[in-house]
């Protein structure tokens, strides 16, 4: 026993309660952070439910939700607490979806023929999914009111090029169109592709390691860029447009509503784009997104192959190392990925630090590795040492789960498996089997035994069956992965093991609430 803490037998009621235990940090024990967090109790903000509703609703206070989350009285106690922190992410949440009113617009005919147009200018055929949704988009710039659309597709639907049809058409009209992107690895990303499908509309690019940011500021304002697309650059106040008109927001949940309504206050009448890359079950969609019209690209591109997903265990990995050198001699990539940068308590986690020294062992000089902690410039070097080919293995943590697109990348392993959730394995797994060639995802849980949920992977690649059966396996209390919606971004809620908080929330949040909420708590963020 290593540092016991002890205490009189006349206070051992006091020392036998519940202690939370929290993360270690090197020189501050969790004796230290519990002094903190009591120091800290003595100073919480004003609570964003009125008194009223917190007695209708049967919530805790936020002082003794706070209180009970670091010192509870019992496990009761903890469970009302984290009841209503999860309550409050979903109503401030929907509270959100709310704010976005539909304003009227100036009416934009485009030609009825725009669509077809637009699909022959392209390099391969667009499924009718995708066409369905560009008629959709078409007509909702008809309508005289700002479109609010939400874009749901599966991994590989083609979201993008739906993305790019409405900036194409307003960028003929003289109209200017931002697409917003979590990250610059995806930003550039969608750049690249923009440019090179549209070289003859002025597009500029805009991130924080931009160099001549003024020189992309001068051009927006005077209209001589039609189109930026960029990471959070694009809501620092020095960003002005002639006549911005559309907003396209990628992986939109990674911004919160007051991101999303400071690129819209920099136009006039914009009309809103989001796309969400995680597939959500449709009664679930329905709850959090009702305010939005919305489209769901159930369709892939013809030709592509299936990709052939196996569940393996660790003593498989040097014959699984083996099958990805083996595709080096024709091209062929591969993405070994990770739950984690470092290593930590949990012994059945992987983590790309403590198997660095082993995978140079392996792949040599051909594996390069990747993580969210490197400066920009850092990751954008690495990422073309892959693109280009002098590395053919990137060992990298889930920073690859949306953005990246090289088509040569034909295998991908995925470390501890048993960490993530169904719908992230999904998306992991979307970055192979780009370019028509045979594809192969190797699921490696490194638990005793293998999950059995894992199965579902191997037999099925339609994401929104994934999310149904995600949807049907958890249960309350069952925390399966590391984040289950990553679209979300939510702290503690979970969109499906949480449902029936979230239905109760929207149920209470009427438009009379709404109301109360919205013109009381202006000042607090959402």
């Amino acid at each position: 026993m290593i540092h016991p803490s002890f205490a009189p037998v006349e206070k051992a009621d006091d020392f036998l309660r519940i202690l939370p235990v929290y993360r270690y940090k090197k020189g501050l024990s969790s004796r230290d952070w519990r002094s903190f967090m009591s120091e800290g109790l003595k100073h919480i903000p004003e609570d964003f439910f009125f008194q009223e509703d917190l007695e209708e609703w049967g919530l805790l206070s936020l002082e003794d939700t706070l209180t009970q989350m670091h010192f509870p009285t019992d496990r009761e106690m903890y469970s009302r607490a984290k009841y209503r922190l999860i309550f409050e992410e979903f109503f401030r949440f929907l509270l959100q979806g709310k704010e976005s009113e539909r304003r009227q617009a100036t009416k934009i005919s485009l030609p009825s023929d725009s669509v077809n147009t637009y699909a022959s200018t392209l390099p391969f055929p667009l499924t009718r999914a995708q066409l369905r949704t560009l008629e959709e988009i078409k007509e909702d710039f008809s309508k005289g009111r700002m479109m609010r659309r939400l874009l749901q597709g599966d991994v590989g639907s083609g979201k993008s090029i739906v993305a790019y049809y409405p900036m194409t058409q307003l960028a003929k009209l003289g109209m200017q169109s931002a697409y917003l992107a979590p990250t610059d690895i995806l930003a550039r990303q969608q750049f690249e592709n923009f440019c090179a499908l549209f070289p003859d509309i002025p597009t500029r690019f805009l991130s924080a390691s931009t160099k001549d940011k003024e020189a992309v500021y001068d051009e927006l304002r005077e209209a001589k860029a039609l189109v930026v697309i960029g990471t959070h650059a694009l809501l620092q106040e020095g960003v002005a447009f002639s006549d911005l008109r559309l907003v396209v927001t990628d992986e939109q949940h990674r911004f919160g509503v007051a991101q999303r309504e400071q690129l819209h206050r920099k136009g006039r009448e914009v009309h809103l784009l989001q796309m969400s890359a995680t597939p959500i079950p449709r009664t679930l969609s329905l709850l959090l997104f009702g305010n939005m019209d919305q489209s769901i690209l159930d369709e892939k591109p013809p030709g592509r192959y299936p990709i052939e997903t196996r569940l393996i265990s660790p003593v498989q990995l040097p014959d699984v190392y083996e099958q990805i050198k083996s595709g080096f001699a024709t091209g062929e990539k591969a993405y070994i990925v990770f739950p984690a940068i470092e290593e930590n308590e949990n012994a059945s986690m992987a983590s790309l630090e403590s198997e660095e020294t082993m995978l140079k062992k392996v792949f040599g000089e051909q594996v390069a590795f990747l993580h969210g902690r490197m400066p920009a410039k850092e990751k954008e070097q690495i990422l073309e040492t892959f693109r280009t080919g002098e590395k053919m293995v990137l060992a990298a943590t889930t920073l690859i789960e949306v953005g990246m697109d090289i088509p040569e990348a034909t295998r991908l392993l995925l470390r501890s498996a048993q960490q993530f959730g169904l719908s992230q394995i999904h998306q992991i797994r979307g970055r192979i089997g780009r370019n028509n060639q045979p594809a192969t995802c190797y699921l490696c849980a490194e638990s005793a035994h293998i999950p059995e949920r894992l199965e579902i992977l191997v037999r099925e690649e339609d994401g929104f069956k994934i999310a149904e059966e995600d949807l049907r396996l958890r249960g309350p209390g069952e925390i399966r992965g590391l984040r289950q919606h990553g679209d979300l971004d939510f702290e503690m809620a979970d969109v499906i093991r949480h449902e029936p908080i979230l239905r109760r929330v929207h149920d209470l949040l009427d438009e009379a609430t709404a109301k109360r909420y919205r013109n009381a708590r202006k000042e607090q963020k959402y």
